[in-house]
């Protein structure tokens, strides 16, 4: 029930930022669509594939919110035996002994500031953001036949620093390295009488490339 509460929570805090972004005077909206790597300190490293949108002011500083999917899949598998086809071919039997998977998901509201370089399309940037992060953990142990499924959250901020270049005046193409962190958590009830609980450092470093879309977004 409160891992419910907290998405919903969540839902409406994005709702109200789409809803609230788009009144900063004229500046124009953008999409950024984002595929990279990340390597947070208690999971195994994988793809984050996300977006962002928002509002650029004078193609100077860019604000808006983000949602970002992490997902990583581990397996444990090891032969039983092996044979040989009437061919001649040879074939090894495996088990499967454990079925992993991690999924992370930062939503942030973020904000980016361009550094202007005279005569040239490309343009360096820093900027960060601050949010809630999500993450969601299914177990399956085949050897115990065990079944687990596990959900955290915490708030989280993110630093980036990249260089977009300016393709045309309504595309570019960025790459950028980011630092991710937050500690996500769960309760994990009571031990002799006082409150406990679990936690996931989903802390790390990433790097991402991407397309910028302007004139498309919120």
């Amino acid at each position: 029930m409160e891992s419910r509460k907290m998405v919903v929570i969540v839902l409406a805090l994005l709702v109200m930022g789409a809803a609230v972004v788009p009144a900063f005077g004229q500046a124009k909206p953008f999409t950024q669509i984002r595929f990279g790597t990340f390597d947070p300190k208690d999971a195994k490293s994988g793809l984050i594939l996300g977006m962002r949108t928002g509002r650029d002011f004078d193609n100077m500083i860019l604000v808006g919110f983000s949602a970002d999917l992490f997902w990583k899949s581990y397996t444990e598998d090891s032969p039983i035996g092996t044979g040989t086809t009437p061919g001649g071919t040879q074939v090894t039997t495996l088990q499967q002994a454990v079925d992993y998977k991690t999924l992370i998901l930062p939503l942030m509201f973020t904000a980016d500031v361009k550094i202007p370089v005279q005569n040239s399309p490309i343009r360096p940037y820093f900027g960060g953001g601050i949010g809630y992060q999500l993450l969601f953990n299914k177990e399956n142990n085949f050897v115990d036949n065990v079944s687990d499924s596990r959900f955290y959250s915490g708030f989280g901020y993110q630093f980036d620093v990249g260089a977009e270049y300016e393709m045309s005046p309504n595309a570019g193409f960025y790459l950028e390295g980011f630092y991710n962190g937050c500690k996500a958590k769960r309760s994990g009830g009571t031990a002799a009488g006082l409150p406990t609980w679990e936690e996931v450092d989903i802390s790390g470093l990433g790097f991402r490339v991407g397309v910028t879309l302007k004139g498309w977004g919120i």
